[in-house]
């Protein structure tokens, strides 16, 4: 690209179910989801004097932490959408329940068979949220997913694993959760509006994001969006874009 050439916008469309979501718990900038307690802070160091220099005695300030500020100028927020109580039962049993505020989300749970190799399955419970959103890109861009890991108290007891997502050939943006059962039965609950996850676009162009109201249309794209096989659903929905795309052009 040629020096002073403006990049390509990456267009990324959130479609969302209900007008209520998008009102009250958009995804968003997560220069938007900047932590309260960060917001709160005062200038807790004040600036280092001549005789703390010449010691070299200079406290850091977390307020002037590139590190810090600058992620918050990368990527999107999904806030959770409702509130959501969660019970998990003590080591060594399966159990578990949830309950959304709205009565109408729903989370699953995979086999646990699935990860033995990766944790032990006595200790640990499952739990996938259903996110609501449909997200979609006319690019084969791929977007990171984080965990918003700055809401440390907020999150505490979810592990959210980090994965890669291609918002082309899929839309769906469920967040995989891992839990650590205790002694006893633990329960909790993740209040609405809580900065739940971060989905940052490995690219260096610009992002534009729009939020609107899904359609049918909108959300299958012209292919059917259920799941057109028992297994590789995704990769089977790849290649018949790509084949509807070579017939248009």
């Amino acid at each position: 690209m040629l020096k002073g050439m403006r990049k390509k916008k990456i267009v990324l469309t959130c479609y969302a179910p209900s007008q209520h979501i998008i009102d009250s718990a958009p995804i968003a900038p997560a220069s938007k989801h900047i932590p309260a307690w960060f917001k709160r802070m005062g200038r807790t160091v004040p600036d280092p004097t001549i005789e703390e220099k010449l010691n070299n005695d200079v406290r850091r300030d977390i307020r002037r932490c590139p590190g810090f500020l600058d992620y918050w100028k990368h990527g999107f927020t999904i806030p959770m959408w409702s509130d959501i109580a969660i019970e998990v039962g003590a080591i060594g049993t399966d159990a578990y329940r949830y309950q959304y505020s709205d009565c109408i989300s729903r989370a699953d749970c995979h086999d646990m068979a699935q990860v033995d190799n990766f944790l032990d399955t006595t200790k640990w419970q499952h739990l996938k949220l259903s996110v609501p959103w449909q997200l979609a890109c006319d690019e084969p861009v791929e977007f990171l997913l984080v965990k918003e890991s700055w809401g440390v108290e907020e999150l505490e007891h979810l592990h959210i694993p980090n994965g890669v997502l291609n918002f082309k050939y899929q839309k769906s943006v469920h967040i995989n959760t891992f839990i650590k059962r205790d002694d006893e039965v633990k329960r909790f609950e993740i209040a609405y509006g809580t900065p739940l996850a971060r989905i940052i676009p490995l690219s260096d162009r610009p992002v534009e994001l729009r939020i609107v109201m899904a359609t049918s249309e909108d959300i299958t794209g012209g292919l059917p969006y259920y799941f057109m096989a028992f297994t590789g659903t995704y990769f089977k929905r790849k290649i018949a874009q790509t084949k509807l795309k070579k017939c248009k052009d």
